[in-house]
Order: C-alpha cells, then structure tokens, then sequence
C-alpha cells in the first residue's frame, strides 16, 4: 500500500519536473547581488535570482553583495532552473555554479535576505538563520533594513527636479516648455 502511495505521487510529480524548463549558459554580466545576465541561445538575458533579495545599490553591503555573486558566476558556465518571468521580463530562477546555489551562498555569507513574501524554501529560512545567529555580513549591523523597506521607503520620499515657469498675472505655475511665463522658478518638488 505504502508502494503504491509513492508510485502514485511520483506520477504526480515527474511531469512537472519534465515541464521545469532550465538552460546553462555562460554568465556575462552582474547588475548587482541578486541580478546576473547570461546568454541563452547566443543573447544575454536578465535572471533575478530566485527566493532572495540582496541589498540596494545604496545600502550597507550592497557592494559586497555585488562583488561576492562575480566571484562566484562571472564568466562560469551557468545552470539556470527557469521558476517564472517577473513584471520587468526577467527571468526569476535557481541558478547553480557546478553544485553550488547562488541564491543559497548569497544568503549564507549573509549578503541577501530570504525572500519570504514568494519563497518558501525552507533550507534559504535555516541558512538565513544560522547566517542572523553567527552576525555575518549585513547580520553584524545593529538595524539591518530589508531591501523591499528600502525600495518602499524611496518610492515615497523620491524627488525630482523640475523647472516651472510662472505667470505673474494669472499665478499659475507652467512647465519649462510653455511660451506663457516669464518667470523661472527652479526647485525639487516632492512626490507622495
């Protein structure tokens, strides 16, 4: 009876495992320590590595993040485990240098995140743990931010600089391309 309850979930699981689609190609481009570009069939496309988030350009550690993932797939052959497609067209996935899971290396040098909110890998959750417990990496920080508070955090306090131009007779304010105004004003306006 046991045999036939893993004949069966083995049945189950083989056509989705035929259906995982993957690729190896050579890795020719880092963007920072979760975003690598490799060629697949002679074109470079982006891969987001899969159930981590590393540190934003900006943020402690986002340097070493950076550098930590080149040493270990720049201009490597690379296996990639395709997971889905992200709302930038980037390719969301497991990718491995030989045995090693860049996703899983990242998090234990303590130089990503998991990704909680859309993985639920629970070898990313024990290594992120050890990784919290021993302070390495961004551990050692007092107040580490997560990267998904960062990017929320600059959305909402993100400026732009403008130039207006404004009427003195009807004191509205004009863009820079308007022939309405003569007076220049020039200063950040704060969105949000």
């Amino acid at each position: 009876m046991k045999l036939l309850g893993h004949f069966f979930l083995t049945l189950l699981l083989v056509p989705q495992l035929l259906l995982a689609e993957s690729f190896v190609g050579k890795c020719i481009g880092i963007s920072d320590g979760d975003t690598i570009s490799v060629l697949r069939n002679q074109q470079s496309v982006r891969v987001r590595l899969e159930g981590i988030d590393s540190p934003e350009k900006g943020q402690d550690f986002s340097s070493v993040a950076t550098k930590f993932t080149s040493s270990l797939a720049f201009g490597h052959k690379v296996s990639v485990q395709i997971k889905e497609y992200d709302r930038y067209g980037r390719i969301v996935g497991r990718v491995f240098v030989g045995e090693k899971d860049l996703s899983r290396e990242l998090v234990k040098a303590g130089l990503a995140w998991h990704y909680k909110q859309y993985s639920s890998d629970k070898t990313l959750a024990t290594v992120e743990n050890q990784a919290r417990s021993i302070k390495v990496g961004l551990w050692s920080l007092p107040n580490p931010k997560p990267p998904w508070e960062y990017r929320m955090q600059g959305r909402q306090t993100q400026t732009f600089q403008t130039t207006l131009h404004g009427n003195t007779k009807s004191k509205v304010l004009h863009q820079s391309r308007c022939r309405l105004s003569h007076i220049h004003i020039s200063e950040p306006t704060r969105l949000g």
